[in-house]
């Protein structure tokens, strides 16, 4: 179950998140509950409301409560689009136009990188209010799931985080019965293509996960 603040500035969004439950929430705007015991708490600021924030100190406090609290992943939409003027203040889109922020675009531009990179914070962006609440549904349904496989399309897992996979692992994950997982125990096996290939079904057999039929079918493809 998704919860959404019953604060008045956002019940366009709880409109949006019509499946959501409004009430009161001391954290954020957005909280939820994950697999794994994850606490989430989310909030999403306009343009003017996350100037405020930052000229006095108000968001940080809000980060800082969250955490203390336990939430354990905390993210940010910015609901705005932002661009640097001439005069390097940041401005931003209000309508067709541009309006004035009274905040240098560096300013603006340091404080979301030290959320991020000192706080822990994930600041994203959003158009507006629909694609908020599509960001919202994302990031639920993410951490309702206890295995993502998006990554495994590119990635191997491994002790180095998103190591790129050998060419070994590359090409065994297309062997019939193969795939990403047991590309490991392949690319433990053997290391080059040239020695995977030319095993044989016995060898096959040795790798952890493979049986006499898929090694089998292996061959039958390599030949």
């Amino acid at each position: 179950m998704i919860f959404v603040t019953s604060h008045d500035n956002d019940k366009d969004l709880a409109r949006q998140l019509s499946e959501a439950a409004v009430v009161p929430i001391p954290y954020g705007d957005i909280v939820f509950h994950g697999v794994d015991e994850a606490l989430v708490c989310g909030e999403r600021k306009k343009a003017s409301d996350l100037v405020r924030c930052i000229n006095d100190g108000r968001h940080v406090k809000q980060v800082q409560d969250a955490l203390g609290a336990g939430f354990n992943y905390y993210f940010l939409v910015v609901e705005a689009s932002f661009r640097q003027a001439e005069s390097g203040e940041a401005e931003y889109k209000s309508g067709p136009h541009w309006t004035h922020s009274g905040m240098s675009w560096a300013r603006l531009q340091a404080y979301l990188n030290e959320l991020h990179y000192q706080m822990g914070v994930h600041v994203m962006y959003s158009s507006g209010v629909k694609q908020t609440a599509d960001l919202v549904r994302s990031i639920y349904n993410f951490f309702q799931a206890t295995e993502h496989s998006s990554l495994k399309k590119f990635y191997a897992p491994s002790p180095l985080l998103l190591r790129p996979p050998s060419l070994v692992r590359r090409v065994a994950k297309e062997f019939t019965g193969i795939g990403w997982e047991r590309s490991l125990a392949v690319e433990g096996r053997w290391g080059s293509v040239r020695d995977m290939v030319n095993a044989t079904e016995k060898e096959w057999t040795e790798v952890d996960g493979i049986g006499k039929g898929i090694a089998r079918k292996i061959r039958e493809e390599l030949e």
